[in-house]
């Protein structure tokens, strides 16, 4: 037993003994053996039934409480000092010096005019004290072991006296585009900045987030270009279901996709137009974010994607750029309204840049045309060209040129869709095509004859299994069918078949009957059977025809959306 002597009242230094008493080598067994650990948890307990004690109001029990928390503030000492790290004298010396410094307006020759002003200086000594440099240092500083809300409370009023703090949402999403046009500059800025000022008047881009069939680049280049407007385009590969312009390019024998600076600058300024592969210094660090994106499952972070997009159009140089954003089942974004979101941010990318910038929200539900694979996409392209291709694919090109054409300054969206049809009608945009091809070294013999286009190894009917509408055809499965045929890649550096690919007899909304064909496979026998059961697999049936979709859904501008 320890005596300890008995007083009607206690202090400080009683308090600091009896800790010591019970943590001895002759006091309590449980004492003895704490650990910080151990009594975290009581700590915070405590600390919480004092703040009930405060909002009770109640003084007696305030009393008691902050006794139990000065306990715990003192056993946690007493371990400390038993360990020969510090005392609790040197707890009190620590904090006395904290309130020495943080109040210069009492201790020293500072200011302070108002309570208002008392916070701001003492966060402003606080970061000086512990050496943080930036807000983010000082947001790093907030205690993990705060409860969720809590710190979120704190985190957010650290960012808010540093600038982020808003009326409302629509002003912190503002801010959020601000932020991601800054982080599309520096990526666009990470690798080379196409200078096109040895080109002449606007250039325009055009830019699709991709999809099945999605061929218009070859159609709307050359009537943009037939109608006066400079085309300096870099195109992609294909990767998945989703094509590239450039794979389809090269399908047409002896066609050069790399050509020098000197070569693509002085083929734009002779006859208007030329498409070649992406330089990769172009955007540089994109290549290094997506790699990341991909292993932290933010491939589908809409910011990212924008981010990706615009920097690559940026460092290409175009002074106008016209977005293609597909959505369905064939594309990246699967609805209208996250489509609608994407392209609004790119448009606010493209602007906050100084660029001209429209997007149009397009459907790839199901495949435009009829046709999926290069050489067949370069065919039916041909056939827009020369005023006879499938009507879908024809009216989606004819906006798309248009709302480039209105881009670049030639007129009002009438006027614009107007030139469109009339260089399709005269030719002049067949023969600005031609004249791209055969300057870049492709044959262009086969976009007269298209039998002179390499043949396929082999070809396969696809037929109905039963009467009835198509209610339902998977523009992605039919898209990962003809990869399967090896009209795409499954991964970067696959070869390609340029003979590869399907044919489509029978779209969503047709009516088929049993053993109808629904489409023609091209390609090598070995590779038909799973082709077949991938494309089947996202066909449906049904009694009642469905109703039609639209082929563009809405354009979307720095001055808003217009939906159709």
């Amino acid at each position: 037993m320890i005596n300890f002597t008995r007083k009607p009242r206690y202090g400080y230094e009683d308090l600091l003994e009896i800790i010591r008493l019970l943590r001895s080598p002759e006091g309590c067994p449980w004492d003895r053996v704490q650990t910080h650990q151990s009594i975290r948890r009581g700590m915070l307990e405590e600390a919480y039934e004092a703040a009930e004690a405060i909002d009770s109001g109640d003084t007696a029990l305030l009393r008691e409480e902050l006794g139990d928390v000065l306990m715990q503030v003192v056993f946690h000492a007493d371990i400390e000092k038993d360990a020969g790290h510090f005392t609790m004298d040197d707890v009190c010396d620590g904090v006395v010096k904290k309130l020495l410094f943080r109040h210069p307006h009492v201790f020293g020759g500072g200011q302070a005019e108002t309570a208002e002003t008392v916070p701001v200086s003492w966060e402003a000594l606080k970061r000086q004290e512990k050496g943080q440099q930036t807000t983010g240092d000082a947001l790093d500083a907030v205690a993990r072991s705060l409860p969720g809300l809590w710190r979120a409370e704190k985190i957010q009023k650290k960012a808010a006296d540093a600038g982020f703090d808003w009326r409302d949402v629509s002003d912190a999403l503002d801010k959020l585009d601000e932020e991601t046009a800054e982080l599309t500059d520096v990526m666009a800025h990470s690798g080379v900045m196409v200078d096109l000022s040895p080109i002449p008047g606007i250039k325009v881009d055009k830019h699709s987030t991709g999809g099945v069939g999605d061929k218009t680049t070859l159609v709307i280049a050359p009537i943009v270009a037939a109608c006066g407007v400079k085309i300096a385009k870099m195109s992609g590969r294909g990767l998945g279901h989703t094509g590239g312009t450039i794979d389809k390019m090269e399908s047409v024998p002896g066609t050069r996709t790399a050509l020098s600076q000197e070569e693509f600058f002085a083929q734009v300024n002779r006859i208007g137009l030329s498409v070649i592969g992406q330089s990769e210094g172009i955007a540089v660090a994109d290549k290094k974010m997506y790699a990341l994106r991909d292993v932290t499952a933010t491939v589908s972070c809409i910011p990212l994607i924008a981010s990706s997009i615009m920097s690559k159009k940026l460092a290409s140089g175009s002074d106008a750029i016209l977005l293609d954003v597909t959505t369905g089942t064939g594309a990246f974004m699967k609805t209208v309204d996250q489509s609608i979101e994407l392209a609004k941010l790119m448009v606010s990318i493209g602007t906050h840049h100084g660029r001209r910038v429209a997007a149009m929200i397009t459907d790839m539900d199901t495949p435009l045309g009829h046709n999926i694979g290069n050489s067949l996409e370069v065919m039916e392209s041909m056939d827009v060209l020369k005023g006879h291709g499938p009507a879908d694919l024809t009216e989606v090109c004819l906006q798309l040129a248009a709302n480039m054409l209105v881009l670049a300054d030639k007129g009002s969206p009438a006027e614009c869709r107007a030139m469109a049809e009339a260089v399709i009608a005269d030719g002049s945009a067949y023969a600005k095509c031609k004249e791209m091809f055969a300057a870049q070294g492709g044959d262009t013999r086969v976009l007269d004859d298209y039998s002179l286009f390499e043949k396929p190894a082999a070809s396969y009917e696809l037929l109905a299994e039963e009467d009835g509408y198509i209610v339902a055809n998977d523009a992605e499965k039919i898209g990962s069918a003809s990869v399967l045929l090896g009209a795409g890649r499954q991964k970067k550096g696959d070869p390609l078949d340029f003979a590869a690919g399907i044919t489509l007899h029978k779209k969503r909304g047709d009516y088929v009957h049993k053993g109808e064909s629904l489409a023609t496979f091209y390609g090598a026998t070995d590779k038909f059977d799973a082709a077949a059961a991938e494309y089947r697999s996202g066909l449906v049936y049904g009694p009642e025809k469905p109703e039609e979709a639209p082929l563009v859904y809405a354009l979307v501008t720095k001055d808003g959306v217009e939906r159709y």
